[in-house]
């Protein structure tokens, strides 16, 4: 896997030969993160999806502990998703914080709406949601 970006909040890597995005939230750092560390996070994943035309997104949230406003969902929705056209698939990995895990829901069911083509599933862990991906 090729390291794309890494900063106090994510690491993010690509993976090649299956077109995957792996974006990973660190232990320990979320709950401080701003609405526009989030943009900045996300605009990040976003430029790379676009540059790399990568057809599938891993998403660790087992460390997310920043909730996602609803205005920041319609933002992900809108804003991110309308530039990215190639992901297909998303499998998330969930937080263990609910409040967390019901905003990032809710920001998935809003892409959902405005991307119709692409598949979003929730797993407890690693394997399952690679198993889902590579399927």
């Amino acid at each position: 896997m090729e390291k794309l970006a890494e900063n106090r909040f994510m690491e993010m890597w690509y993976d090649p030969p299956h077109e995957t995005i792996h974006f990973l939230y660190k232990p320990g750092t979320t709950a401080e993160m701003t609405d526009e560390d989030f943009k900045e996070n996300l605009n990040l994943y976003a430029d790379w999806a676009e540059r790399l035309q990568a057809k599938r997104l891993f998403v660790d949230n087992r460390h997310m502990q920043f909730t996602i406003s609803p205005e920041l969902q319609r933002w992900v929705a809108t804003d991110i998703y309308s530039r990215i056209n190639t992901i297909e698939e998303i499998a998330i990995l969930l937080s263990s914080d609910i409040f967390a895990e019901v905003a990032t829901e809710q920001a998935l069911e809003e892409i959902i709406q405005v991307k119709h083509l692409i598949r979003v599933h929730y797993f407890d862990n690693k394997v399952d949601a690679f198993a889902w991906l590579q399927s």
